[in-house]
């Protein structure tokens, strides 16, 4: 399980999202979605923060749109872990 974080530099909620995620067990790619158009146009991202979780086989299992807790990240990944 990986989690794709979608940003943007100005965006408070992507920086205060950015610590939360300081705290899960998972690998954590960072997006800029003003800069990875391509990324933003692949997984059909509108805002930020996006959250998506890749399973092992890089399908997505879950999505998470503006800010969440860092429960809600946990529940999502225990959820889809095996």
């Amino acid at each position: 399980m990986k989690i794709l974080k979608f940003y943007t530099p100005t965006c408070m909620p992507c920086r205060a999202l950015g610590k939360i995620l300081e705290k899960v067990e998972v690998p954590v790619e960072n997006i800029n979605a003003m800069e990875d158009i391509v990324a933003v146009d692949k997984y059909n991202v509108c805002t930020t923060p996006t959250l998506i979780f890749l399973n092992e086989n890089n399908e997505e299992v879950g999505r998470t749109v503006g800010m969440v807790t860092l429960s809600a990240i946990q529940e999502i990944i225990s959820n889809n872990s095996r």
